[in-house]
């Protein structure tokens, strides 16, 4: 992400120090090459910033596969009822990443992508990404309640000030609003399913140790 956020500098630097773009008098080039060239530099930023963002939510694939593997430790801890299927978080997780991709390259071309705004959304993505390694790398079910915590804290900054700088950009994280507030809310009845006194981080070691109490229960029953 930030070769990404450096990539989109570039053309950002590019499309606003362009002398098609400026109001020279005499200009040598037609009014056409100019109306492209300033067409191209959007969709171009645009992808950059998507597909960086989308790149970024891959690196924590490993470490999700990991733990919800048929015998993994996610596998064996309380769930919710509630709970989505594993092959609905791929999806979601990938469409939202775009929007995000799509909206942060709105608001970094009207404010500048080294701007306050820009800044502050990236430590919200950078705490985003987060949130993988904590919950299933680390099994810190706790320390991965609190980062959402923090990322519903910083999005309630985030999209008022990206919907004053571009209605559209504050528009397309309203649907990564209402997930983070489900996953939040997912996050939280896991940790209260899961209960430990060392803060929630051995849901691995609690559910082989309920697993084993059942299977005696079970055997002294018989």
């Amino acid at each position: 992400m930030v070769v990404a956020c450096v990539a989109l500098r570039h053309v950002e630097a590019f499309s606003y120090s362009s002398p098609f773009q400026t109001n020279h008098r005499f200009s040598s080039a037609p009014r056409s090459t100019k109306t492209a060239i300033h067409l191209f530099s959007v969709p171009k930023a645009t992808l950059i910033s998507t597909v960086g963002h989308v790149m970024g939510g891959v690196t924590g694939t490993p470490t999700v596969v990991q733990g919800t593997q048929k015998g993994g430790w996610y596998r064996r801890i309380g769930l919710p009822t509630w709970t989505p299927p594993d092959r609905v978080f791929a999806p979601v997780w990938t469409l939202l990443y775009s929007m995000m991709g799509v909206a942060f390259s709105r608001v970094g071309r009207a404010a500048g992508f080294g701007s306050p705004v820009a800044l502050l959304w990236l430590f919200h993505y950078a705490l985003n990404l987060s949130w993988a390694p904590v919950f299933f790398g680390r099994q810190r079910l706790r320390l991965a309640l609190w980062i959402n915590w923090g990322l519903l804290a910083t999005l309630s900054v985030i999209i008022p000030w990206f919907w004053k700088i571009d209605c559209l950009a504050g528009a397309l994280l309203i649907p990564y609003a209402a997930w983070l507030l489900f996953a939040t809310a997912l996050n939280a009845k896991i940790c209260r399913l899961n209960p430990t006194v060392n803060g929630y981080n051995e849901a691995k070691f609690q559910a082989g140790l309920l697993n084993l109490q059942k299977k005696a229960a079970a055997y002294a029953d018989s």
